[in-house]
């Protein structure tokens, strides 16, 4: 191989204009029998120009013809660096939201159940879902029970509940365990 160590780009092909000028003329007076430079010449004839990729392969062809190679100008540099990839933002599941709730009795909405909780506000939060634009609240006990929806938080102990005994005990406890 007589041309330069570095092949033709698309770049090339499309920042310096002498090369589609270099490319077309050296077309229009091949006489050779190489399939890809035949159909190139084809579609030039046909089409009138001739697309970037097929420019490109031409230009490395003539890299390889003694005649055609010193009217070639060199392969543009490589760029110094390329260009830093922007990073994908990825939304998050969720957003865990700091809230106060008021209301310090929860209660479930069924009718059999017979036990108000008490409220661990410093544990029970609101969980926002940027996917749906929804929020659910996170609701903690102090006796550690899962509580399933629907509940209500009521600002005191209903007549018809009693209030829970574990709830009742880590609170008392808590301030010592705390700290």
């Amino acid at each position: 191989m007589i041309g330069y160590d570095r092949r033709y780009t698309d770049r090339d092909v499309r920042e310096v204009p002498i090369l589609r000028d270099l490319a077309y003329d050296f077309l229009r007076g091949y006489g050779g029998d190489f399939d890809f430079l035949v159909n190139a010449q084809q579609f030039l004839e046909a089409q009138g120009y001739l697309p970037t990729a097929i420019l490109r392969g031409v230009l490395n062809c003539m890299r390889t013809d003694v005649r055609a190679f010193p009217t070639l100008p060199p392969p543009l540099p490589l760029p110094s660096r390329p260009e830093p990839r922007r990073p994908i933002e990825r939304r998050p599941a969720y957003i865990d939201v700091r809230t106060q709730f008021k209301m310090p009795y929860i209660t479930s909405c069924h009718r059999t159940t017979q036990v108000a909780h008490l409220l661990n506000v410093e544990r029970s939060f609101l969980r926002y879902y940027p996917s749906s634009n929804k929020f659910q609240p996170q609701i903690r006990v102090w006796c550690g029970r899962t509580l399933y929806q629907p509940f209500q938080l009521t600002p005191t102990l209903p007549d018809d509940r009693r209030e829970c005994k574990r709830c009742r005990v880590y609170v008392a406890y808590a301030p010592m365990t705390l700290g």
